[in-house]
């Protein structure tokens, strides 16, 4: 940044006989200003925090699983979102990680104060029938842990509509005597 400043105002705002460009000055500065306030946002929406909590619902017309979502802004600065995309992965036994269902994409925003927190809307997941399987096979080892993996874009500044896209990931243990039953009546 030092050598960009010593190049504009070498080449830049002096001309030969030492007078300066107060147009070329004042267009320095206004960049300066704008991208160093560009990059203190950019910063601040990387300290967004999702939380997730999960609900699960086992019926005979398959398993439901619910996240409810709440966004926390901990900066000065106010921010507006998209809803969140969220990608539901099963944790297996010996470490790999399989998709088990996903949320439907919304296209709507939501805005989020300075220092406050925004609960959105239940997302409904439904399990795919081919996935029962999996999730049997791991109920019987005695514990399911699912990844929410929650994506969402942060809108930096709508005069120029950058958005910043931000995915957070979180580890949930599920309780399988809640849904081993219904799973062992399956099949």
């Amino acid at each position: 940044m030092s050598l960009l400043l010593k190049f504009y105002f070498q080449n830049c705002v002096f001309v030969k006989d030492g007078t300066i460009k107060i147009a070329t000055l004042f267009t320095g500065i206004g960049i300066i200003g704008w991208s160093s306030y560009l990059l203190a946002l950019k910063r601040a929406a990387s300290n967004i925090q999702i939380e997730t909590n999960l609900n699960v619902d086992a019926s005979f017309e398959g398993l439901q699983i619910h996240s409810d979502p709440i966004i926390k802004n901990p900066t000065r600065f106010s921010f507006e979102i998209s809803h969140p995309f969220v990608n539901l992965l099963l944790k297996k036994s010996d470490g790999k990680t399989t998709s088990i269902g996903s949320s439907n994409p919304r296209n709507q925003f939501y805005t989020i104060p300075s220092a406050g927190s925004v609960s959105l809307d239940r997302i409904t997941i439904n399990v795919n029938w081919r996935n029962l399987p999996i999730l049997l096979q791991e109920a019987r080892k005695g514990k399911i842990e699912i990844v929410t993996e929650t994506m969402l874009n942060v809108t930096l500044q709508k005069l120029f509509n950058m958005r910043l896209p931000i995915t957070d990931k979180q580890t949930h243990s599920i309780d399988t005597s809640k849904i081993s039953h219904w799973l062992t009546s399956i099949f």
